[in-house]
């Protein structure tokens, strides 16, 4: 949806379906414009999980990715998500492989413990924000918000000109 793709030529290849609007943030502006556009509630909620402890950051050894992948299907099972949004560790292992450096594990954690965990792609000024998973028992402090907050900022510090947050 970032990308100004002529569906024309896409529907020469197959059926396109419009699925509706998603949101993104745009990086090329100035980091205090953005955090001043953003919802109040969710400011509220990043600055909340500050004070109670939680830290996002990203986990470049990939330490935490076999704890991402069964908190991932944990909440695909709580959501009472269809077939298609399980996925086996095969697959998110060829997905590491494939993206190399371009996909990057971020984990909120509190006193060791995670919080939540999202996987993100960067590829030509995109970071997109594929894959997260959350435990219940932080779903009060809202850590989502928090480490999309701190993917923001180190996407805009690497240059990035979108974050995409996806439909949802």
């Amino acid at each position: 949806p970032l990308l100004q793709t002529p569906l024309e030529a896409l529907s020469t290849v197959g059926k396109v379906v419009e699925h509706g609007s998603t949101v993104s943030i745009d990086l090329r502006l100035e980091p205090e414009h953005v955090w001043s556009n953003m919802r109040k509630g969710h400011r509220y909620a990043i600055r909340r999980a500050e004070r109670e402890g939680l830290l996002a950051t990203q986990d470049r050894s990939w330490q935490h990715f076999e704890h991402f992948i069964r908190l991932y299907s944990e909440s695909m099972e709580r959501r009472g998500a269809s077939a298609y949004y399980f996925f086996s560790e095969a697959y998110f292992a060829r997905l590491r492989k494939a993206l190399g450096e371009r996909l990057s594990l971020w984990v909120v954690q509190k006193d060791g413990q995670i919080a939540c965990a999202s996987l993100f792609t960067e590829v030509s000024g995109i970071v997109q924000y594929h894959l997260s998973a959350s435990d219940p028992a932080f779903s009060r402090s809202e850590p989502n918000k928090l480490l999309i907050n701190a993917v923001r900022v180190w996407a805009q510090a690497r240059g990035n000109t979108e974050l995409h947050l996806g439909g949802g």
